[in-house]
């Protein structure tokens, strides 16, 4: 079978027994942005270097042993949101 997927989505380690917090979430992004030499971008049958982007993305912000960057802010909004949080 044929997968049009080209950015592999993220699964929690949770996800499987119930989720975070008793539910399942979905995240949905409007777009990734690549390196410049990536040629492989938005074309299905050619999916080599950018399929893991999404994971790599989520893998770098759960690690807290990543020095914190800007785009993280993004992710820290739907974490404090999730858990109640404030700003």
């Amino acid at each position: 079978m044929s997968s049009n997927i080209f950015f592999q989505p993220f699964v929690g380690k949770d996800y499987a027994n119930g989720g975070i917090f008793g539910k399942r979430i979905m995240i949905l992004g409007e777009s990734h942005y690549c390196d410049e030499s990536c040629t492989d971008c938005g074309d299905c049958q050619l999916p080599r270097e950018c399929m893991g982007f999404t994971q790599q993305v989520l893998d770098d912000y759960l690690n807290e042993n990543k020095e914190r960057q800007n785009w993280m802010r993004t992710f820290l909004k739907f974490e404090r949101s999730l858990a109640g949080g404030g700003n």
